[in-house]
């Protein structure tokens, strides 16, 4: 049984052996700090979104992230040929559906592309709650969608993710119409440092509401107005749906398949105060999908350890960084630090105060 740092540093050597290619149908805002940390990671990115040649390129890709931060009318058909393309063609996409919810135009382009079965669906809160509200109301069921993917995880296999010294993103930032923002406020780092991880093994069951339609107190532009806590039936709900594995991003981190899900306490809040780290995960969480895939590790596994990489990252960066300009820096830095030395005892991992843990099974 393996630890989750040991499996994040498992992909990680797999990135580096052979760097997938990382197709970005991604906003405009966060194709630079998509790029750089892929690139530090040990991926190779590319910004492609020409209707003419999405479906040839996917074909060349090691995974797909769509992202509709800025989205017109010029990428809809673009990005739904490439996610037909990659679901036919068994290759690894994310779905970064930002500010779902707020317009008719960007709910109703998020539904047909959450309906096309991405391995993972990486949104905030008020994200989540509004995509599976919408879905619901669209397809009038919560039939579960087909397998889409040889590798999705099932409940047992979840279970390689044994004793993790665990990880977790905070609030991811976002500028308007770039990625999402979490406003509740990340657990302080001068706190002091929590018990020693559990066994991931059911710790506690995290009770929410049932998810209802997002309203103008649950989104505002692509902020997140809900905290994490309060969208976690619905990621489970979206998860069920879509047979994707939900990333729900916020002052704790969440990861969802249709049977576990997983708690990812850490990072820092300045990634809430830089624009597009979200969509950014987003891009490292195709990467390490693409890594999976050739390593026959589960995907809740793979997107767990995405969330861990960036708390890790983003904590060891706020040590050494004075504001959110010089955190952009140390954040890329962090990640190249953890790609160069993959090992489970690499200390940027191993200094780091977050947890990772099942709440629910």
């Amino acid at each position: 049984m393996q630890t989750l740092p040991r499996r994040l540093a498992a992909l990680l050597d797999g990135l580096r052996a052979e760097p997938p290619l990382v197709h970005n149908i991604t906003n405009w805002v966060a194709m630079d700090l998509s790029a750089n940390l892929l690139l530090a990671a040990g991926a190779s990115p590319a910004m492609v979104h020409a209707e003419s040649e999405v479906e040839e390129f996917v074909t060349l890709a090691g995974a797909l992230v769509v992202n509709i931060g800025t989205f017109d009318e010029h990428w809809t058909r673009p990005a739904l040929a490439a996610a037909e393309a990659a679901r036919s063609r068994g290759v690894p996409w994310v779905l970064d559906p930002v500010a779902v919810g707020v317009t008719g135009f960007r709910t109703r382009n998020a539904c047909d592309l959450a309906l096309l079965g991405p391995d993972c669906i990486r949104a905030n809160a008020s994200e989540v709650l509004a995509l599976a509200a919408a879905l619901e109301t669209k397809t009038g069921t919560t039939k579960t969608a087909p397998s889409l993917s040889s590798s999705s995880p099932s409940s047992t296999e979840t279970e390689t993710i044994t004793a993790a010294p665990s990880l977790s993103s905070s609030s991811l930032s976002s500028s308007p119409l770039s990625t999402e923002t979490e406003t509740k406020t990340a657990p302080s780092l001068s706190s002091p440092p929590p018990s020693p991880s559990p066994s991931l093994t059911t710790t506690e069951t995290i009770t929410a509401a049932p998810s209802s339609s997002p309203s103008i107190e649950t989104a505002r532009g692509v902020d997140s107005v809900a905290g994490t806590n309060s969208a976690t039936h619905a990621a489970r709900k979206l998860a069920r749906h879509t047979n994707s594995v939900v990333l729900l991003t916020g002052a704790d981190d969440f990861a969802a398949d249709k049977h576990t899900l997983i708690r990812i306490r850490g990072g820092d809040p300045l990634l809430a105060r830089v624009t597009a780290t979200g969509c950014a995960l987003s891009a490292a969480t195709a990467a390490l999908l693409a890594a999976a895939k050739h390593t026959d590790t589960p995907q809740l596994t793979a997107v767990t350890a995405a969330s861990l990489l960036f708390a890790a990252a983003a904590e060891h960066a706020a040590r050494n960084a004075n504001g959110p300009g010089s955190f952009r820096t140390a954040f890329i830095d962090a990640i190249a630090d953890i790609a160069s030395d993959t090992t489970e005892q690499n200390p940027v991992i191993t200094m780091s105060k977050t947890r990772v843990e099942v709440v629910n099974k």
